[in-house]
């Protein structure tokens, strides 16, 4: 009996830029139509992973969705919402509600959260 060597592990994704200001994030391609659509909306932005979130106007989240779906962001992953009650220091809204959305076009995710 010969031994194998073991698998070489997989080749991690190329790291996203680090520090990206919000309009560097408004302007990546993986959303800059949706938020050209709706600028004013999106009061900020964060990308984390290489996963893109967007705070956004929460009298104007239908708008933004749709301006997302027209972009091709057709699948709505996950909906749900946060309690900030524990949260320390926390001053807003004590509940928010997140939007996970997914473009099966681009293979990308954008998560929303009203701002």
């Amino acid at each position: 009996m010969t031994e194998q060597a073991p698998p070489s592990p997989p080749t991690p994704p190329p790291a996203a830029p680090v520090g990206r200001s919000v309009d560097e994030i408004k302007r990546d391609p993986l959303v800059a139509a949706a938020v050209s659509r709706v600028e004013n909306a999106i009061v900020g932005a964060k990308d984390f992973v290489g996963e893109i979130t967007l705070f956004v106007d929460r009298d104007r989240i239908v708008e933004v969705a749709r301006a997302f779906k027209d972009a091709g962001y057709n699948y709505l992953v996950d909906l749900c919402a946060v309690d900030y009650s524990k949260f320390p220091n926390h001053t807003a809204l004590r509940f928010s509600v997140s939007y996970m959305l997914y473009s099966f076009q681009k293979n990308a995710r954008v998560w929303s959260l009203p701002g």
